[in-house]
């Protein structure tokens, strides 16, 4: 009659010591790391954030689940989850690094200022740090300009720089009527600055009458009729 009774005292001290069993942080700080770098390039290292050592969570008896939040400015935060025994949820911070090779300018530059190679200059950053975008081949800039003052060092990001101009209001364009297979040459004057593919406003010059066209290779505006 005896041993019945120590196998029942020995199931009801094994549930009480499984109940009281902790979650090791360590578990969920892995867990999260390895949430981020499953979404992230392989170039990229990843940290968990210090949680609090007071933290005392019942050991989960499955898989630990883990969602996600957005990255911003190069660190996120991954909600670690569990649902038995007892259900939990923790969010565990992490920071992203990835660090590459991007432009920046060699030197201080102007607005409107064409993007070549000699403004150039290839650097390594922490594209994780970089939520604006950036540039890492200089063939992405040809044909572009600065659109506001920048100075040395600076990453280029896709809101820095815009189509280059190849008509300034004021000049003096060459406007190609087209309709069909004939074609119509005259001078006018642009009234706004344009890049390639843009439609501007033209004043012609001898009958100063304004017709909008399409700015083309060479700085002439085409103009269908």
């Amino acid at each position: 009659m005896k041993l019945p009774s120590l196998l029942i005292l020995l199931l009801a001290s094994l549930s009480a010591q499984a109940a009281d069993a902790v979650q090791p942080l360590a578990a969920l700080r892995d867990t999260a790391v390895a949430t981020v770098l499953a979404q992230a390039a392989p170039s990229a290292r990843a940290e968990a954030l210090a949680l609090d050592d007071r933290l005392r969570l019942p050991a989960c008896a499955e898989a630990l689940r883990s969602a996600p939040e957005p990255i911003r400015g190069g660190q996120v935060r991954v909600a670690v989850s569990c649902g038995a025994p007892a259900a939990w949820t923790v969010y565990v911070g992490v920071r992203l690094t990835d660090i590459r090779p991007v432009l920046t300018l060699a030197r201080g530059a102007q607005r409107g200022e064409a993007i070549g190679t000699g403004l150039l200059l290839a650097q390594e950053r922490d594209i994780a740090s970089l939520p604006y975008g950036y540039f890492s081949d200089p063939a992405q800039l040809a044909g572009r300009q600065l659109r506001r003052p920048a100075t040395a060092g600076s990453v280029l990001t896709p809101d820095m720089v815009e189509a280059q101009k190849l008509v300034r209001r004021g000049d003096m364009v060459t406007v190609v009527g087209r309709a069909g297979a004939m074609e119509v040459r005259s001078q006018g004057k642009a009234l706004r600055d344009g890049a390639e593919g843009d439609r501007i406003p033209v004043e012609n010059s001898s009958s100063r009458r304004v017709v909008e066209g399409q700015v083309t290779i060479g700085g002439v505006v085409e103009v269908r009729l």
